[in-house]
């Protein structure tokens, strides 16, 4: 071999020198470098990792010397030791010290030497660990056997030692899966490398370790980006990122809707051209104008899309650091139905507040009122920040919490659309007044609103409890009527039936009355009335019913009266009532009454039937004279009882045809004595009218009185 050789002096050629070698000593010379700078990187690359440094570069400058020596000389196939022999490589080159597997083992870092072919010739610990192979087992075996490498579909590839043998030449980190002997472990993650090694003829070495840690890091770095990114596209505002200038960067699924433009067409365009209103009318206005805390007032923006359509927008800047690149998040806010639901609100909230009814819109979560109508505030004399933090059980005096939850589960439940319901609303000042209130639920509002619309029902109240009062009471005495007085009776009697004592019905009727109203007019007459009814209800128990039944005729309705001589006391204790006299024009003018009685249940008869008896035994009473009271004797026999008859007024035509035809006869109810004989006869007349069968005498004489043929009778 020859060659030739430069000599300098500092930056000066000073010559040059020629030389001739021959092959033999070549090779010694050669191989006697080699080992020299072999050693070399050894010692350096375990320096390197003891004390510091950065790891990664040592370690590849150590496997870096091998190759740089042996290109510089020939291609040595000469075996380091016999074939087939399991010595280690480390520790020939490197007699007595092995120091490079134990500084891998450090940093957790698998090496693998192997022959040109391609059997294993050595391995460290953390190989061992990672293949699953002992070192005593792995060498000599085929290196795919030892290390089984994966993609990440689990099929089998082609690790980076066989590859360096087969091409000659360093492989880069490659990850892969490493499926340990055996496959019963899960497949560990590895960056592994590999570079030719001329020590093993041809062979190569090959370092890997674990990265299963940071791949799963890096797979969830990459999850939370893609989740990230589909929660950008699926936000309901266009978020783009542009550098200073404006000029889009990145833009989410949401602004390509907003817009019209394709992913490619929107990286094009820049903020200006996508908001054409203000920025290209308004000179000097910029972009991150429209950060957060600035105090001037902005005009208002216009989204231009594609399609040559606008929409009023929104727009928030806020700065952003990329690498060492600023850039600008945007995010555009289409407030199209914004604007057209605050329009619409404020036209509702402008009836609402012209409505006389009280609105309440409250939270279906904390019941709290979130707007209250004019109307409402006026009513309850609140202002709206006290009624903020304030519910209808903070405004209603007679609804119950437990009622009102009732109310509002059943609308929450789709049970009903409405509820309704009556209360009474308490005043800033105390007072109260009644309202009818109508429920409603809305869960197309976010979050889900309830909805109350009270109506102040004083008025309707007031005209319902008068329209009660015609009904049921009469307008002069204020006394139950005729209509009430019957409820009130089928009620009693009903109580009176079930119980040990008896109902009376105390039936009267004054006298001298008819003089007054012809003397000094119906108006004094109606004076004298009402003078009546006032000592009544004065003079009675208070569970007793007293009533006008027409007229100058009065009924008592007495509850819990235990026989006839009760009754005759309350009777007594009336007709003394009457034994003061009445002042009637500054005169004073005596009045009396007669009393019939009925008593149920010894009476058994419907309520028209005992107020028929007590009418009856009224008449009776006051054919004995003034003051008289008289009780309704039941007839002792069942067949007597009599029945339901027409009306008074019916009979009272009918009695002159009854008189001229001699419908009238004579009847003897014989009185026994113990033995059966007859001792007496009760002697009566009876009516057999040809429409209505049998009349009693009782009914007769009322009819007969009132056709005024008393005497007739």
């Amino acid at each position: 071999e020859t060659g030739l050789l430069t000599l300098r002096a500092g930056d000066r050629t000073v010559g040059s020198v020629e030389y001739a070698i021959g092959s033999a000593r070549a090779r010694l010379v050669r191989d006697a470098a080699v080992d020299r700078l072999r050693t070399t990187g050894w010692v350096a690359g375990v320096l390197a990792l003891l004390f510091g440094g950065a790891t990664l570069l040592l370690l590849r400058s150590a496997m870096a010397a091998t190759p740089t020596v042996r290109a510089a000389g020939e291609r040595s196939r000469a075996p380091l030791a016999g074939a087939g022999s399991r010595v280690s490589p480390l520790a020939a080159l490197a007699p007595g010290s092995d120091p490079l597997p134990t500084a891998l083992d450090t940093v957790q870092l698998g090496l693998i030497d192997i022959d040109h072919d391609l059997r294993v010739r050595a391995l460290n610990d953390t190989a061992a660990a990672l293949t699953g192979w002992a070192p005593q087992d792995a060498v000599g075996q085929l290196v795919y056997t030892v290390f089984h490498a994966r993609d990440d579909s689990g099929a089998p590839i082609i690790s980076p030692a066989e590859r360096c043998v087969r091409e000659g030449s360093t492989q880069p980190a490659l990850e892969l899966r490493l499926r340990p002997r055996g496959g019963s472990a899960q497949d560990a993650m590895v960056e592994a490398r590999a570079l030719p090694l001329a020590g093993l003829n041809g062979g190569a070495r090959m370092l890997f370790h674990d990265v299963s840690g940071r791949i799963a890091q890096r797979l969830e770095l990459h999850s939370q980006a893609r989740v990230a990114e589909g929660v950008i596209d699926h936000l309901l505002e266009a978020v783009l990122t542009t550098d200073a200038g404006g000029v889009l960067k990145s833009a989410n699924t949401r602004a390509l809707r907003m817009f019209g433009y394709g992913s490619e067409e929107m990286l094009r365009l820049t903020v200006a051209r996508l908001l054409p209103v203000p920025f290209m009318n308004t000179p000097g206005l910029k972009l991150t104008d429209y950060m957060p805390g600035g105090t001037a007032r902005l005009p208002k923006l216009a989204g231009w899309r594609k399609d040559a359509t606008t929409f009023p927008a929104e727009l928030v800047v806020e700065p952003m650091r990329v690498g060492s690149e600023d850039r600008l998040v945007v995010i555009i806010r289409d407030i199209t139905e914004q604007m057209r639901s605050q329009s619409l609100a404020q036209r509702l909230g402008r009836l609402l507040d012209s409505a006389s009814e009280e609105v309440y819109i409250f939270d279906a979560q904390s019941l709290y009122f979130i707007e209250v109508n004019k109307g409402a505030r006026k009513n309850l004399g609140l202002k709206p920040e006290q009624l903020a933090r304030m519910s209808l059980s903070s405004i209603g005096t007679d609804l119950e919490p437990a009622l009102l939850q009732s109310y509002l589960a059943r609308l929450r439940g789709g049970d009903a659309e409405h509820v309704t319901y009556k209360t009474s609303h308490r005043r800033h000042d105390g007072s109260t007044y009644p309202v009818e209130v109508r429920l409603s639920f809305s869960r197309d509002e976010e979050p889900p609103v309830f909805m109350a619309i009270a109506l102040d029902i004083t008025e309707r109240e007031a005209a319902e409890k008068r329209m009660r009062q015609l009904a049921h009471y009469d307008s002069l005495t204020s006394l139950p009527n005729r209509t009430l007085l019957f409820d009130r009776l089928k009620q009693a009697m009903h109580v009176a039936g079930r119980g040990e004592r008896q109902l009376a019905v105390l039936f009267m009727d004054l006298n001298g009355f008819k003089p007054i109203n012809d003397h000094y007019g119906h108006e004094a007459g109606d004076t004298v009335l009402q003078a009546v009814a006032h000592r009544l209800n004065a003079g009675l128990r208070a569970a007793d019913t007293v009533a006008r039944f027409g007229g100058d005729e009065f009924v008592v309705l007495a509850h819990s009266i235990r026989d006839g001589e009760d009754a005759l006391n309350l009777a007594a204790k009336i007709h003394e009532v009457f034994k003061v006299p009445f002042e009637v024009r500054g005169e004073r003018v005596s009045l009396s009454t007669s009393i019939g009685i009925a008593l149920y249940p010894q009476d058994p008869t419907d309520a028209e039937g005992l107020l028929r008896h007590a009418d009856a035994a009224m008449y009776e009473a006051k054919q004995r004279g003034a003051a008289q009271t008289h009780i309704h004797l039941v007839p002792g026999a069942e067949a007597l009882v009599p029945k339901p008859r027409p009306q008074r007024v019916d009979l009272a035509r009918e009695i002159h045809a009854g008189l001229a035809t001699q419908q009238f006869t004579v009847q003897f109810l014989p009185v026994l004595e113990a033995s059966g004989a007859v001792a007496a006869a009760v002697v009566d007349f009876v009516w057999q009218h040809p429409e209505f069968g049998r009349v009693d005498s009782r009914d007769t004489l009322q009819a007969a009185r009132r056709a005024g043929l008393n005497a007739e009778i």
